[in-house]
């Protein structure tokens, strides 16, 4: 009896272990189901099965090709294989997907005119790319590095892209860049290094690969990315940019220098969309620009694979850089929204990537080669390093974050913990003094921020006071390679500088850095005290369509001045305090604040990452009690902050909301999901009803307190993991452990919980889970087949998951009533006639848009001498010399601040926007839906305006795509079985389509 009691006692830690973390990942699991319909009619509503069932078999024949005859039933054997036999494949699965899109859709499909059309645009791609290369191997050689990085194609490829944008940047400071000199340019690079270029070519791309052996499954992610990344590519061979940010900032900016001829007026810089611009200033062709800024999310899939092989196995190497590729966070500005994050993510994962190596894979070696050589390698490595991290800090600014992460690794690895903390700190105190901090929603009085950095400065010193008892304090090395990355980058950005003293007059650092998403023509706006007016407008509550549900919003007490909570705070919440950063891990999975394709992480991180808590050689009871206290408490409040941010439902109001939501599903399944669900989330509800006074108490307003909790907080986390990850870690691990943590600390500081801002961080987070949960020997899931077992269920339905809703239209946008859409249209059809090769550009603009939307546009580039305030809408790419003509008012602040100053009177608003050169009012009609504030500030905003518009005599409507029920109809619609007259109008009755846009004239 005595020894099965002992056993009880010894097991039942382990015991307790496993059966939690199985109910922690179904919780996970489900909770992210239940927030994300759109993923369960993606699969309900699937239509290329077929697709899936050729292209899987397809692969897995392709592969035999390189299967050695000895592989068995759990282990592939490969030998033969070059990296270049993934283009042909690559072009293979591009036209499965096409002919199917084609067949689907009942429309007539060339393989011929399409391959043609692909392989054109790829080869433009391809030159640009090679330029690089040629150049950056010049470089590298000429500045002799040692062999191993020289030859290193990203590396080529990073500093051969600094070089170009450098070449194009002078261009177009004299207004010459044009097809002759940007191809001369591009020549120019080639012959540099074109002997070098042959050898890298040669060594990367046709060499055959090492015999290698994986398992089945690798096979299986293999043929995956390969069929994420035909669709991406199929979809950027667009004749147009899709994305809010692509037509507004990312892409609007290259075709602008393209059609100037030169450099825009823009204080902050836009390296890569020097490097975008020459898809038009060369080919002409949006496919390629598109090409251009895209291309970067398959060389990072590569990148990732490279950067894994030095910590896992090839099969883990294989997972991170798959799992990566399928973060929606990834797949989206891959494929629709072309940004400039993955381009700056490709720079600094290359500095990683070579920094990586010197110091864990290549030092040894060097050492023993020469011990004074090492230090001129390093210098001139730290050298590279600093004029790629120029170069990337001129493409964007949140490259900061990265650049930050790199200064704490230099000083850990060659100071140790305690002096990295402190340079953590001192960097924080550096972020504060110098008020780098501005674009987060944060705000601080003088006394505060001095008290915050006394306080870190102490803390600092502490750190600095452990490290000289324990011997590591000297930091003259760091030092001085800091200073050398410091030199590298300013030189990278110098020529910005200058340009940003001549536009500004002045040199302003935070200008030269700063970059915002959306651009807007510098206009001279003064908001003067109008005369007042003994008119008062009433305000309108019926001008929106009863659709919209925002009549009945009060306009009593609005606030001015309300963009940056609007656009910024959204993506943090607005909980207050430190609980919106505690909360932002579940907020993000479950997309509990902006619920967009685009800012999704999967469920994955949320699930895995916290078991690494639970350590099999840490399986007593006690520490795993207080583990799983932590995570339920912690769970327990996100859930609550979800669901009930401002504490007002019980436990009973909340559970039957929870039972009686759509959550996608069939309705004769959406009841039994409803009740597993509610089930399973009970615990954490009902204990979320007993600390709601924690929940308040986390929430109480105070940016100081929430800085101050992020700090305490990874303390204690640290505390936390620390035995349970750290003991037995090299420091390679550590390192990169380290490097990911520091990046998001900075992150939370810096970025408002943007997550594109972050995705360095989120980038390597696959990596992560490989190299501390998969196959940390000392993880749950090394030590239990049941945990295993669940995990990789849960990953293949992920990925399972993500490629059905790659594969279905909602990647597009959501939809108004999925079950009604045609999931066949996996592409827009004019842009899928375009890839095949069937239509030119103008003809597949003419078919995208609508004859109102086109009448928008022609209107606005008549006269290229008038002004435009616009709220909102995506048409910058298509007006010409936009970046003169037209002033952003997304959030309504410029027209609601004279709205208000003119005391709501029509007459002298009109005058007020006359008098700032306004001719035009281009309307979002939906841009009231962004509002997710508690207090609806911008849903109070569009009222004022339409209260404005409506029946106002100085202002006249050109054109819009909204139908609606009009008595003074010009058409007849048959609606519900009635013939009823309809008019484009945004004031009227019934809504027939909804539209989007509306451009109003003032004639004043």
């Amino acid at each position: 009896m005595a020894e099965v009691f002992n056993n009880f006692k010894k097991n039942i830690g382990k015991w307790l272990t496993v059966f939690f973390c199985a109910y922690w990942l179904f919780v996970v699991f489900f909770d992210f189901i239940a927030s994300s319909s759109s993923y369960v009619y993606a699969v309900r509503f699937f239509k290329y099965w077929d697709f899936l069932i050729a292209a899987y078999a397809t692969g897995f024949l392709f592969s035999m090709f390189f299967i050695k005859k000895k592989s068995s039933w759990n282990t592939i054997n490969i030998s033969g294989f070059r990296i270049i036999y993934f283009y042909p494949i690559l072009l293979a699965f591009m036209t499965m997907v096409m002919w199917f899109y084609f067949y689907k859709n009942d429309l007539e499909f060339s393989a011929f005119q399409f391959l043609l059309k692909t392989v054109l645009i790829h080869i433009s791609v391809i030159t640009v790319f090679v330029s690089a290369i040629s150049s950056g191997v010049f470089i590298l050689k000429a500045i002799k590095l040692p062999e191993s990085f020289s030859s290193n194609i990203f590396l080529q490829i990073s500093v051969g892209f600094a070089i170009m944008c450098f070449g194009i940047f002078l261009l177009g400071v004299i207004n010459q860049l044009n097809f002759f000199t940007a191809s001369i340019w591009l020549l120019l690079l080639i012959i540099t290094g074109w002997k070098s270029l042959l050898d890298s070519l040669k060594n990367n791309l046709f060499k055959k690969q090492h015999k290698t052996t994986i398992k089945p499954f690798s096979i299986f992610l293999i043929i995956t990315v390969i069929i994420l990344a035909s669709v991406n590519l199929i979809t950027v061979t667009s004749p147009f940019p899709l994305g809010f940010d692509s037509l507004t900032l990312y892409m609007n900016i290259p075709k602008l220098v393209s059609n100037n001829g030169g450099l825009i007026e823009v204080l902050y810089p836009y390296n890569w969309s020097l490097i975008v611009s020459l898809g038009y200033v060369i080919f002409e062709s949006n496919a390629v620009a598109l090409h251009l800024g895209s291309v970067s999310s398959i060389l990072l899939i590569f990148l990732i694979f490279k950067i894994a092989r030095n910590y896992v196995s090839t099969d883990w190497a294989i997972f991170s850089a798959v799992l990566f590729y399928t973060l929606p966070l990834i797949v989206w500005p891959s494929s629709i929204e072309i940004k400039t994050d993955l381009s700056l993510f490709l720079i600094m994962l290359t500095v990683l990537h070579i920094i990586i190596e010197f110091y864990f894979r290549n030092q040894n070696s060097q050492v023993e080669n020469s011990s004074n050589s090492i230090v001129d390698n390093e210098s001139k490595l730290w050298l590279i390093a600093g004029i790629l991290v120029g170069f990337s800090l001129g493409i964007k600014y949140t490259s900061l974050i990265a650049v930050l992460g790199l200064i704490v690794f230099l000083f850990y690895f060659y100071c140790g913990k305690f002096v990295a903390f402190a340079s953590l700190l001192a960097i924080i105190v550096f972020i504060f003094i110098f008020n780098l901090y501005t674009f987060a929603d944060l705000s601080f009085s003088n006394i505060e921020i001095f008290s915050l950095i006394l306080v870190l400065a102490v803390v600092a010193l502490f750190f600095i006071f452990l490290a000289k008892k324990n011997g590591r304090i000297s930091t003259k090395k760091p030092l001085k390679l800091i200073f050398i990355l410091m030199i590298g980058s300013g030189v990278a950005l110098l020529p910005w500088g200058i340009k940003n003293t001549v536009d500004s007059n002045s040199l302003n650092i935070s200008e030269l850095l700063k970059k915002t998403e959306s651009l807007s023509a510098k206009f001279n706006i003064e908001l003067n005290h109008f005369p007042k007016h003994e008119l008062f407008s009433p305000i309108l509550t019926q001008v929106l369509n009863k659709n919209d549900n925002v009549s009945d919003v009060n306009q009593n007490n609005l606030d001015i001045y309300t963009a940056k909570k609007e656009e910024i705070k959204r993506y943090l919440g607005y909980e207050g305090g430190f609980m919106r950063f505690l909360s932002l891990p579940y907020d993000l999975t479950n997309k509990v604040n902006v619920d967009l394709f685009s800012t999704d992480i999967s469920f994955l991180f949320l699930a895995f990452i916290p078991l690494i808590l639970f350590g099999h050689q840490r399986a007593r009871l006690l520490p795993v009690l207080i583990s799983i206290s932590s995570l339920v408490v912690w769970f327990s409040l996100c859930f609550w902050s979800a669901h009930n941010p401002d504490n007002s439902l019980s436990v009973y109001e909340i559970n039957e909301i929870l039972m009686n939501k759509n959550y996608g599903f069939a309705s004769d399944f959406s009841g039994h999901f409803a009740s597993v669900y509610s089930t399973l989330i009970y615990p954490f509800l009902l204990l979320g009803s007993y600390i709601a006074p924690l929940y308040l108490l986390l929430s109480f307003d105070s940016d100081i307190a929430s800085i101050t909790g992020v700090l305490v907080f990874s303390a204690l986390c640290y505390l936390l993991f620390k035995n349970v990850l750290l003991k037995k870690l090299n420091l390679k691990s550590k390192s990169l452990l380290l490097y990911v943590v520091t990046c998001f600390v900075f992150w939370l500081i810096l970025s408002s919980g943007i997550p594109w801002y972050g995705i360095i961080g989120f980038g390597l987070l696959p990596l992560i889970l490989a190299v501390f949960f998969f196959t940390n020997q000392n993880s749950i899931f090394q030590n239990s087949q049941i945990i295993k077992g669940i995990s990789f269920s849960f990953i293949f339905i992920w990925i399972f998951i993500l490629l059905l809703f790659r594969l279905s239209p909602l990647l597009m946008g959501k939809t108004q009533n999925p079950e009604s859409t045609d999931f066949r249209n996996l592409f827009l059809n004019s842009s899928a006639l375009y890839a095949s090769g069937q239509i030119t550009e103008i003809k597949a603009f003419n078919t995208a848009f609508n004859l109102e939307t086109r009448k928008i546009i022609h209107e606005l580039n008549k006269n290229k001498n008038t002004k435009i305030l616009n709220v909102g809408t995506l048409f910058a790419f298509f007006i010409e010399e936009n970046d003169k003509r037209i002033y952003n008012d997304n959030q309504l602040d410029y027209f609601s601040t004279l709205w208000t100053s003119s005391e709501f009177n029509k007459i002298t608003t009109t005058h007020g926007l006359k008098q700032q050169g306004y001719d035009y009012i281009l309307i979002d009609l939906e841009a009231h839906t962004l509002d997710v504030t508690p207090d609806q500030t911008l849903v109070k905003k569009v009222i004022e305006l339409f209260d404005y518009l409506n029946e106002n005599p100085y202002v006249e409507l050109i054109a819009t795509d909204r139908l609606l029920v009009h008595p003074q109809g010009d058409k007849q619609i048959m609606l519900n079985g009635n013939v009823v007259k309809a008019k484009y109008d945004v004031f009227g009755y019934e809504t027939i389509e909804r539209g989007k846009t509306a451009l109003f004239k003032i004639n004043f």
